[in-house]
């Protein structure tokens, strides 16, 4: 495929590392309890076409992207839970449009709302 041709597959090998680094602490559980899924939340993030100058991804963007794959199954209510948010689900994304996240924010976040619940 096009992303083992491009030079974003040399980044897959960072993304256990810097999940490591910035999570260190974050978490009640190891950050790297899970090699397989920071894999497949790397690939879903680093296919994001709308990153900031930071390197963050709109988190409406990555919630999007988790419902459309088949290598996660998330939930309504998750939904609103990973966007941290009580209003309606629609309400909820169009308020996570705002709301940018890096790699490690990201997998802290879903680890936290979803994984080990």
């Amino acid at each position: 495929g096009v992303l083992e041709d491009s030079g974003a597959v040399a980044l897959s090998n960072l993304a256990i590392p810097l999940v490591n680094g910035e999570a260190q602490g974050l978490l009640d559980v190891d950050a790297d309890s899970d090699p397989e899924e920071t894999r497949k939340l790397f690939q879903l993030f680093s296919t994001t076409l709308s990153l900031n100058e930071d390197g963050k991804a709109p988190l409406s963007e990555l919630v999007n992207e988790i419902l459309r794959s088949s290598d996660f199954f998330i939930t309504d209510a998750q939904v609103k839970e990973l966007l941290g948010c009580d209003s309606s689900l629609e309400s909820c994304m169009i308020d996570a449009e705002e709301k940018y996240v890096s790699f490690s924010e990201f997998v802290i976040l879903y680890r936290k709302e979803l994984s080990y619940k």
